[in-house]
C-alpha cells in the first residue's frame, strides 16, 4: 500500500528526482571530500607567494570556495586540480584560483592567479586538463 500511489507518471517522477538528486548529492560529497584533501596545500601556497603579499599584506583569510572554480582529475596516484579561493589581507579582498598536481599520491601547488584591487598576479603556471566528452 505504500507503493501504490507510485504507480502514476508523478509518482515515478518523484523516484527519479530522488535518484537524480542522490547522485547530485554523492557528485557533491565527493568533490568536497578531495578538495578537503588539496585545500590547505593551497592555502600554504598562497601564503608563500611574495607577490600576493607585496599586492595584499600577510593575508588574514584564505577561504576555499566549494564548486566555484573547482575541478579536481585524478588518474591512479596523479592528478591535476584547480581550486577557487577567498583571500582577504589588510590591503584589501580578492579571489584566488590555485593550480596542482599530484604525483605518487602527493599534491602539490604549481601556480596561482590572484585577482583583487583591478589586478591580477599571476605567479607559477596553469595546468590542463584532459577534455571531457567525445575527442
Amino acid at each position: 500500500a505504500l507503493f501504490s500511489g507510485l504507480r502514476s507518471a508523478g509518482g515515478l517522477a518523484v523516484i527519479g528526482a530522488i535518484c537524480v538528486g542522490g547522485i547530485g548529492a554523492a557528485a557533491y560529497f565527493a568533490i568536497k571530500k578531495g578538495a578537503e584533501q588539496i585545500s590547505p596545500v593551497g592555502e600554504a601556497y598562497l601564503r608563500a607567494q611574495p607577490e600576493v603579499e607585496q599586492e595584499m599584506g600577510q593575508l588574514t583569510r584564505v577561504e576555499q570556495k566549494l564548486l566555484a572554480g573547482t575541478q579536481i582529475h585524478v588518474t591512479g596516484s596523479s592528478g591535476k586540480a584547480r581550486l577557487g579561493y577567498t583571500i582577504d589581507g589588510p590591503k584589501g579582498s580578492g579571489e584566488a584560483t590555485v593550480w596542482f598536481e599530484r604525483e605518487n599520491d602527493v599534491w602539490k601547488a604549481v601556480g596561482c592567479e590572484v585577482r583583487a584591487g583591478g589586478k591580477t598576479i599571476r605567479v607559477g603556471r596553469s595546468v590542463e586538463f584532459p577534455q571531457s566528452g567525445n575527442d
